[in-house]
């Protein structure tokens, strides 16, 4: 018996909720280097920069998450015959997505705030 295969995949599973904390970790990491550039100056251009990076790491990850999933659960069944042990699972990171979610709306909020200050500022 081989239970190598069966190994492979429970390291993988191991990997993606791993993943989903580095992930986690990145967002919280951008956030505070927005809250930075927020206390410095909301409408500057690095503020603007920092929002927009943190909104694009908010989608990669989550787009990431549901990717690496969805594979590992396919590829469970190519190789189900050689695993002794198949564990399908619909895992949802709830607080990755109600972070990403949060912090995309508010990076929303920053853009449309800039705008609203360039806007009036033509007025000036």
């Amino acid at each position: 018996l081989s239970l190598i295969p069966t190994y492979i995949f429970a390291f993988i599973t191991s990997a993606i909720a791993i993943l989903e904390y580095l992930i986690d970790i990145r967002l919280l990491y951008l956030s505070s280097g927005l809250l930075r550039e927020l206390r410095a100056d909301a409408y500057s251009k690095s503020c603007y920069n920092s929002s927009k990076k943190l909104s694009h790491w908010c989608n990669r990850g989550i787009i990431i998450l549901i990717i690496t999933t969805t594979t590992l659960n396919i590829g469970q069944i190519l190789f189900a015959s050689f695993l002794y042990n198949i564990d399908f699972h619909l895992h949802l990171p709830v607080f990755t997505l109600i972070l990403s979610l949060t912090l995309m709306a508010i990076t929303r909020l920053l853009y449309q705030g800039k705008t609203i200050k360039e806007d009036n500022d033509l007025f000036v």
